[in-house]
């Protein structure tokens, strides 16, 4: 019953947050009873001393409820240094894989810091969170040792494969005799020596006919079976080796083996026996290379040449390569099963056809003509011979498939025997092998033309043979017109492609190589402008619209069109509009983005130019939006990433760019222009304000202020021993005295800066356009001033954090004077606590840089890389966001000299002179502000109670305020956090929309999960944590305000009302003593002419304070009295109430000093205060509508980058 009404209460308990393990831990409705007390109380005491392992939501979807036990829970959390379960369980991390006793558990995704938003945990945490790909769950073995469930039956699944594998290949009876030797060595290793000895003795004599050479082939089989036979250990064999492969045939394999061994004799004395069957191909080999396959009498050839569409040609001439290349392999092979196999493997080629009127049993003959004399393999009379001769199973070459495969391979052979047939295919080779040179020589156009003269006009305009040269195609599928246009000679080509006859334009639009190549690329390639117009003007006039779309559009072996290879500004003119600019080949590129990487161009520009016209017009000419996406390569590699320069003109044509994507090596377009010095385009993307600079890559979390080459170790040096002059970024010097101090203000430097000169080089001048950039957008210039961090690195030299500063001040003249300075964090942490410490009434609070994230444990937290992930979040997120800040709050601390010398100045922070030279600065203020307040108060710096009543009632007043506007604010903070969150589920869920209930009621997930990709690649993640950040700051200064007001009513109010009451007892002590004086002079008639103590006219409504000097004219009388005083024995005797009333004196003395300082510290402090609420509320306006106008800013590119992806989809 317990266990129900909790999932009750659980499943109740809304909204929810989708990943159930998050949900558990930092979303549960009742923490104190739940079964994870413990781990949220650990997690609530030390937050930053755990990770959390935190499963995808995709694999925790059939487990939420483990999700809320401790034992499942504490699998997925582990200490930062040791990376210990809750549970003890030790993890090891290799290759971005956990690992617990040498098992594989987990694989690590993303890492990341979940921002807590509940009551029961610290609002300030930031908890670090690693995604794993699959839960954590762990059964027990036999030996009681925890294994991962889920691998253990992963590697059962494997070993059962493997198993199956062992069966399979038990059943094969392929084994040869080399591989049975290595598995039964008892077997095969006693008959080893025996064979080698036989192979080594036999003589193998001349032998006259085949006849005989056959039969002596056979006796030695014989013989070796023998051999073996007669030593094979029966029990062995029967009980192991044909226990493993139960069909093996055992005769077989002895006569491969033997066959092989013996190979070499028979063979050469064959090859001598059909020396002259031989010599009839061996000999005109070399007649025969020009064979074309028109000349081979296929009886549907000529439908094939001149078919519309050359695909079955080609597709041939494919299959006949392949076969050239299979039937090659006969010159090497050395058994007859081998040469049986190439044979099989070359028919299967040829015969794998779809379309049966291809081929048929004549078109196999001149298919396998063709492949013979281009493989140009000797003897092949022998090698038919031998596998007639010498194949182990005789019978089988006489019926099915292979009889028919030795039968036509014979036919073939007797083919060449006949002289005739074989004068006509030299013929034909010779004729076809005179015109190709003279196309090749490409210098010889006189003789071209005289050969077709005199081979075509004797047709005079009749149909021409197909068998004619004219119609034959190289190996390569290039026919005439093809070596005509690669010739390189326009004059040769144009004699050729005169022949308009026997070339109509059908002829030129269907011409392709093997490799698909039309007549325009091979002109293209070959880089010839006078044969490419050619071709275009004839094709420009001769053809249809829908032709010229056909034919530019016509795919290659690679994949591509002719836009691929179009690299003639004049051309893309041309031919631009029928061009498939979003085709991609065999690398994922398409036209656009080939043409961008013709870095070699001599006229680069005018290339980019007039390709992103033509393109742009072709998206509007067939009414589509431009989507970036489909010119990515196979690297993801952008347009953005590729361009040289002249990017502003992509960037100003094409709005729905993703100016941050990155590629597969994790680089932005901005990275990767940094990386490879293209300073233009670092101009040109710099200006876009679709450019999120701050943006690092999930992997190795570097931002493109990282990518900028910078020597740290020479940096560090020279921060440590700085020269004399600081040198501003141009070399010029600044007005620094010799001791590294700044002589006067920080107002009066004077430096000029030009930002866009050379610098010293190239990366010193990136770095200054870049850092200078990223300062003027991320930081206000406020009183003609800003600055901050560019970028954060590792100083293994003193193991510390260096920060590099960037400062800006602008001048009178409005010239920009440009600091870069370098410190460690704990300089910059010092320095901000010695800021703090002059102005301790400002509501600055250093616990957002000091408490937030703990840095401390870098060297522990290298698991997936979590350590530069933390070093960069805490950047971009916290010293950014403070940064920003410090230049919005008071004038004291954002004018502070103290601050600028710190960020102008090379050198050590020297924290003892500072503090002193704040002290002295305090101190003076001090006096000043007393010898002010005595100017406009004559009689004095005194306060009345009713002033610190008012001071008190204003204070409180305005406390009531900013606790009502805190309590509302950190609300606001918590349902942001949680609305953060949210929205990453809902983007999650349009991500994987299919995968969570299998269904398929939306075919438009491929959109969902293109929008959900351009969520996660916009900045609106970032920008929208980062906005919670910069609340989180205002609501840190916010308290650190109300502190302020509560430490002034508790340290110096309260202390005020304690002073005067204090003050009154002891005029009201003084007032009674008096009076005692008083009456005991009239009791004794005594007159010495003193005078009567005065202060009736004192009212308790009076400030007592200003009830000391009648108190000392009191204490006077008193004291003239005592001397005509007697003994009594009711009141205090003479001596003892004088040494009282000196005592109250005294006291009241001190009390008056203590006054003075209180209403001067009371009366300073006050106006303070009142200036830093002034300051709040200026602070708390340009801030927050800074932070929201980043905010909305961000929210309309990520809509309108959503807003292209659906237009897209149209």
């Amino acid at each position: 019953m317990r266990n129900k009404s909790n999932n009750n209460s659980i499943n109740s308990h809304l909204p929810l947050l989708l990943n159930p393990f998050l949900n558990a831990l930092f979303n549960h409705p009742n923490p104190a009873k739940s079964n994870l007390s413990k781990t949220i109380n650990l997690l609530k005491e030390y937050p930053n001393d755990y990770i959390l392992l935190v499963p995808s939501t995709l694999s925790l979807l059939a487990l939420k409820n483990q999700c809320h036990q401790e034992e499942f829970v504490n699998n997925h959390v582990i200490t930062v240094k040791e990376y210990q379960s809750l549970n003890n369980k030790v993890y090891k991390v290799r290759k971005n894989y956990l690992y617990h006793d040498g098992v594989k558990i987990a694989k690590l995704l993303e890492n990341n810091f979940f921002v807590s938003f509940n009551n029961y945990l610290p609002n300030d945490a930031f908890y670090k969170v690693i995604h794993i790909a699959e839960p954590i769950v762990f059964s027990k073995d036999n030996k009681g040792n925890g294994v991962n469930a889920k691998y253990q039956q992963q590697q059962q699944q494997q070993q059962q494969q493997q198993q199956q594998q062992l069966e399979i290949d038990a059943l094969d009876d392929s084994a040869d005799f080399t591989q049975l030797s290595r598995e039964f060595p008892v077997i095969f290793n006693p008959v080893g020596e025996l064979f080698k000895n036989f192979f080594k003795n036999l003589n193998l004599k001349s032998i006259d006919d085949i006849g005989a050479l056959t039969n002596s082939f056979n006796s030695i089989v014989q013989r070796g079976n023998s051999i073996f036979l007669d030593s094979l250990d029966r029990k062995t064999y029967q009980n192991e080796m044909l226990a493993k492969y139960p069909n093996l045939d055992l005769n077989k394999c002895l006569f491969n083996y033997i066959e092989m061994n013996v190979y070499e004799k028979f063979w050469n004395q064959l090859a001598s026996k059909c020396e002259d069957e031989n010599k009839i191909l061996d000999s005109h080999y070399e007649e025969l290379s020009n064979l074309s396959l028109n000349q081979l009498g296929l009886p549907n050839y000529f439908k094939l040449y001149f078919a519309v569409d050359k695909k079955n040609l080609i597709m041939l001439e494919k299959l006949i390569n392949r076969s050239i290349e299979e039937f090659s392999k006969l010159k090497f092979s050395n058994t007859s099963e081998t040469k049986c196999k190439i044979l099989v493997n070359v028919f299967k080629i040829l015969t794998s056809v779809t379309n049966d009127n291809i081929i048929d049993a004549d078109s196999l003959i001149g298919l396998l003509i063709m492949v013979i004399v281009h493989s140009k393999v000797p003897n092949l009379y022998s090698h038919l011979i031998y596998i007639k001769n010498f194949s182990y199973d005789l019978v089988a070459l006489e019926s099915g498939f292979m009889g028919y495969v030795t039968s036509s391979f014979e036919a073939v052979l007797n083919y060449f025997k006949n002289e005739s047939n074989l004068k006509t295919l030299i013929a034909y080779s010779l004729e076809n092998g005179k015109c190709w040179s003279l196309l090749k020589s490409n210098d010889d156009e006189v003789s071209i033309k005289k050969l077709l003269i005199a081979k075509l006009d004797i047709y005079d305009g009749k149909i021409i043979p197909v068998e004619n040269f004219i119609y034959s195609r190289t190996l390569k599928g290039e026919s005439i017109l093809a070596l005509a246009v690669q010739s390189n000679n326009y004059n040769i080509f144009k004699t050729v492609i005169d022949y308009e006859y026997i070339f109509p334009i059908d002829d030129i639009l269907n011409d392709r190589t093997m490799d698909g190549l039309n007549l325009l690329k091979l002109a293209l390639l070959a880089d010839n402008d006078e044969i490419t117009n050619e071709l275009i003007k004839i094709l420009m006039s001769s053809t249809t619209k829908a032709e010229k779309t056909m034919y530019f559009n016509q795919l290659d072996k690679r994949n591509r069109n002719v836009g691929h290879y179009l690299f003639n500004e004049n051309y893309i003119k041309v031919l631009g509009s029928y061009i498939n600019w979003e085709q991609k080949d065999v690398n994922h590129q398409t036209p656009f983005h080939t043409i961008l990487r013709f870095y070699d161009h001599s006229n680069y520009s005018e290339l980019v130019e007039i390709t992103i016209n033509v393109v742009k017009k072709w998206y509007l000419t067939h009414n589509l939006k431009f989507d970036y996406s489909k010119h990515n390569d196979g690297k993801n590699n952008t347009l953005l990433h590729i361009i040289l320069k002249d990017l502003f003109r992509l960037l100003e044509n094409f709005e729905n760019l993703n100016l941050n994507e990155f590629n597969n090596k994790n680089l932005t377009p901005l990275m990767y222009y940094i990386k490879y010095n293209r300073t233009e385009n670092i101009n040109d993307i710099l200006k876009d304000k679709r450019l999120i600079l701050t943006k690092y890559d999930p992997k190795y979390y570097l931002s493109s202020l990282d990518y900028i080459k910078i020597d740290l170790k020479k940096l560090i040096q020279q921060h440590q021993h700085p020269d004399k002059n600081l040198l501003s970024e141009n070399g010029n010097e600044n007005n620094i005295s010799s001791n590294g101090k700044h002589n006067g203000s920080i107002n009066n430097i004077n430096i000029n800066i030009n930002i866009n000169g050379d610098g010293k080089n190239s990366n010193n001048h990136i770095e200054n356009i870049v850092d200078q950039f990223f300062i003027k957008q991320n930081f206000e210039i406020v009183d003609n001033k800003t600055f901050g961090i560019t970028r954060i690195k590792i100083d293994n030299i003193n193991k510390d954090y260096c920060l590099f500063f960037k400062s800006l001040i602008v001048d009178n003249q409005e010239t920009e004077n440009w600091y870069t300075n370098i410190h460690n964090l704990k300089d910059y942490e010092q320095l901000l606590k010695l800021i703090k410490f002059e102005n301790p009434n400002s509501f600055f609070n250093l616990k957002i840089f000091t408490n937030t994230i703990d840095l401390s444990t870098y060297d522990s937290l290298k698991i997936n890389n979590f350590n530069k992930f933390q070093l960069k979040y805490y950047w971009n997120f916290f010293l950014n966001n403070l940064n920003r800040s410090l230049l919005l709050l008071s004038p004291n601390i954002k004018n502070s000299e103290i601050l600028w010398e710190f960020l102008i100045i090379p050198g050590n922070l020297n924290e003892y002179e500072i503090f002193q030279k704040i002290e002295n600065k305090l101190s003076n203020e001090r006096e000043n502000f007393v010898v002010k307040q005595q100017q406009i108060n004559s009689i004095g710096l005194n306060l009345t109670i009713d002033k610190v009543d008012e001071i008190n009632f204003f204070l409180k007043i305005n406390l009531n305020e900013f606790l009502n506007f805190e309590k509302c604010l950190s609300r606001f903070i918590k349902i942001l956090i949680f609305n953060y969150y949210k929205l990453k589920d809902m983007n999650f869920i349009q991500e994987n929309f299919l995968k969570i209930d299998n269904c398929k009621l939306f075919p438009s997930t491929l959109l969902f999960q293109k929008l959900a990709k351009i969520h996660n690649e916009s900045s609106i993640n970032e920008i929208m944590l980062n906005f919670i950040v910069a609340l989180k700051i205002l609501l840190s200064y916010l308290r650190e305000l109300i502190n302020n007001f509560k430490n002034f009513v508790n340290t110096k109010i309260n202390k005020w009302f304690e002073l005067n009451d204090k003050s009154k007892k002891i005029n009201q002590e003084l007032k009674r003593l008096q009076a005692i004086e008083e009456r005991n002079s009239r009791n004794n008639n005594t007159d010495n002419g003193s005078s009567r103590a005065t202060g009736e006219d004192r009212s308790d409504n009076n400030d007592s304070m200003r009830s000391a000097s009648s108190s000392t004219t009191a204490a006077a009388a008193a004291a003239n009295a005592t001397t005509s005083f007697l003994f009594s024995s009711i009141v205090q005797t003479k001596k003892t109430r004088q040494a009282k009333i000196e005592n109250l004196i005294t006291e009241q003395n001190v009390l008056v000093k203590r006054f003075e300082n209180l209403d001067i510290d009371l009366k300073q402090n006050y106006e303070s205060i009142i200036a830093e609420i002034n300051n709040f509320l200026k602070f708390k306006k340009t801030f927050l509508k800074n932070e929201f106008k980043k905010l909305c800013i961000e929210n309309l590119k990520d809509l309108k980058m959503k807003l292209y992806a659906l237009e897209s989809k149209r």
